[in-house]
């Protein structure tokens, strides 16, 4: 998350909700991230102290662990 502005900023994110119940977001310390499900399909995220002119990262990652691929990296080879 960025935050342009030059101080620190706290506040709800939306994004659209895609994979619910196999995945959840966490900050780079891999503390989970509390989720709210809207009924119209988003997820309410709260961001705390995102640092003036700067970002915070998050990582979506699967139920099992696993650390979901970037949606720009190409799908592993199942045969390789």
């Amino acid at each position: 998350m960025f935050n342009p502005l030059n101080w620190t900023r706290s506040g709800v994110v939306a994004m659209p909700e895609s994979n619910a119940g196999e995945v959840y977001i966490c900050d780079r310390p891999n503390k989970p991230l509390t989720i709210q499900h809207t009924q119209r399909g988003q997820c309410l995220i709260a961001i705390d102290a995102v640092p003036s002119v700067g970002y915070q990262t998050l990582a979506l990652r699967r139920r099992d662990g696993s650390e979901s691929p970037r949606r720009d990296e190409p799908p592993s080879d199942p045969m390789g």
